[in-house]
């Protein structure tokens, strides 16, 4: 399993401790990697942080790089942390 799709799991599952972990480590494309796994439309680990609720994982992508201005590649103008 490749970096961003391990930010991608720790996103969905609320695992704080991984995604601290695993951010000090990430760079940009890991965490602009989208994929349709987590919530049917192509997201980033951040949006699925957010939407799934987890504050605390969605700071530490930011803190650590994370672009809250990424589009969602299948919902033309939603950026998901911006709603």
């Amino acid at each position: 399993m490749s970096l961003a799709e391990q930010l991608m799991d720790a996103a969905d599952k609320g695992d704080v401790r991984a995604a601290d972990r695993l951010s000090e480590s990430a760079t940009a494309s890991d965490f602009e990697f989208q994929s349709k796994v987590k919530l049917g439309d192509c997201c980033t680990a951040l949006m699925v942080a957010s939407y799934r609720g987890h504050a605390s994982i969605v700071r530490i992508f930011i803190s650590s790089g994370a672009d809250v201005n990424i589009k969602d590649r299948e919902v033309s103008g939603s950026s998901r942390t911006n709603e």
